[in-house]
């Protein structure tokens, strides 16, 4: 298993940097928090427990996106040190997870398990092409 650190950087009044580095041990907890909390999503959803567990098992990186998204929606309370709590996570990954789900509705699941971040980067470029060739025109 390879062991990710990441870092967040903050600004000190003297304009320097400082790092701080989130345990490997918290990003793990961090993981099967948001595990779990896909698995309740989908369950909610309908599917059986072992498809929303097989779903799980297969969606390594959409687990790394909603830890991404925890990290940057609670980035003041990393860089303090503070872990999150149950409660602070579903806030956050719940109504993502409602709105992607309203997203992709039926694909879910096929979006979940091959999720890519750079496929989104690609879509979300794509579209703003879109606006500036209709703007143009």
């Amino acid at each position: 298993m390879v062991r990710q650190k990441v870092f967040f950087s903050r600004a000190t009044h003297d304009r320097s940097v400082s790092l701080r580095l989130v345990s490997p041990t918290l990003l793990a907890a961090e993981k099967e928090e948001a595990k779990a909390v896909l698995a309740l999503f989908l369950k909610k959803q309908g599917l059986r427990n072992a498809v929303a567990t097989k779903t799980i098992n297969k969606s390594n990186a959409f687990i790394d996106h909603l830890v991404s998204l925890l990290h940057s929606v609670h980035k003041s309370r990393y860089l303090v040190g503070r872990e999150l709590t149950t409660l602070e996570i579903r806030d956050v990954l719940i109504p993502y997870l409602e709105t992607f789900e309203e997203e992709y509705g039926s694909l879910l699941v096929d979006v979940v398990e091959n999720f890519s971040v750079k496929e989104k980067i690609d879509e979300k470029n794509e579209s703003f092409e879109e606006k500036d060739v209709e703007k143009i025109q």
